[in-house]
């Protein structure tokens, strides 16, 4: 997957940012991919990379049984 390979390029750069997945949600026909970074930027750069369009980089919060990472390696 793109933005896989690009954030493993990315911290192989010494870059901290992870390609944790997405969410997609048919109805709406949209896709919300997850990272785990202490950057927007990162992210966005990422994003840019892998060629995946994306409107805004928000940050996000777990709540309940899903468990992501607070920090990329």
């Amino acid at each position: 997957m793109r933005a896989l390979d690009a954030s493993e390029a990315m911290r192989g750069e010494g870059r901290s940012v992870e390609y944790v997945g997405a969410l997609l949600v048919p109805a709406d026909e949209v896709v919300f991919h997850v990272f785990a970074s202490t950057s927007a930027g990162a992210v966005r750069e990422a994003s840019s990379r892998a060629a995946v369009r994306f409107d805004r980089v928000v940050e996000s919060v777990a709540v309940g049984s899903l468990h992501l990472r607070r920090e990329a390696p």
